[in-house]
């Protein structure tokens, strides 16, 4: 019972299309949109596709909790989505998020590179775009393994790849109050 908008597959920072993926079924007095055709998740899978589970926080008990003890901790709303990756793929093109991110690297490794900010501490409205002209080069580059942690403070730009291997991780993001 999957259905979009809580997943969705992106492959070379695109998203795929929903309808490659999922079906609307029918049911009385309406019909269920966007749910997930197993079959055609794994073949996007295999052709490189990042599955993205949004909003964990909503769905997934032990995120949850997660997420509302850091809240309790930090005094601001946190969110969970975890990416799921096969080897030698990018979901994701260089971007910078508009809220600061915990990586939490739960299986396979993953190399991410960070580059210095285009764009200082960017608001939400203030999301990324290929005006704001090319990152440079990388200010590191990290491989995260399993239990590994990296935090992202907004506004850094970054990408991450899979060489050998498959990679799961959580993505937190933590939303602090600005002026």
């Amino acid at each position: 019972g999957l259905r979009a908008p809580a997943f969705r597959l992106v492959r070379d920072g695109e998203q795929v299309p929903l309808r490659e993926y999922t079906e609307d079924v029918p049911w009385r007095p309406g019909r269920f949109a966007g749910l997930a055709v197993p079959g055609r998740v794994a073949e996007e899978f295999e052709r490189g596709a990042t599955l993205v589970l949004q909003a964990l926080h909503l769905h997934w008990r032990p995120a949850a909790l997660y997420c509302r003890a850091l809240e309790s901790a930090l005094g601001c709303p946190v969110q969970a989505n975890a990416y799921f990756t096969p080897s030698a793929a990018q979901g994701f093109a260089v971007h910078h998020d508009t809220h600061d991110v915990l990586i939490l690297q739960v299986s396979g490794t993953k190399r991410w590179r960070y580059f210095e900010p285009v764009h200082e501490l960017p608001l939400k409205k203030q999301k990324w775009s290929a005006d704001l002209g090319v990152p440079g080069e990388p200010a590191a580059e990290i491989v995260l393994e399993p239990g590994d942690t990296m935090y992202l403070p907004r506004g850094w730009p970054h990408d991450a790849s899979t060489s050998e291997g498959d990679s799961l991780h959580l993505t937190i993001g933590i939303h602090p109050p600005t002026r």
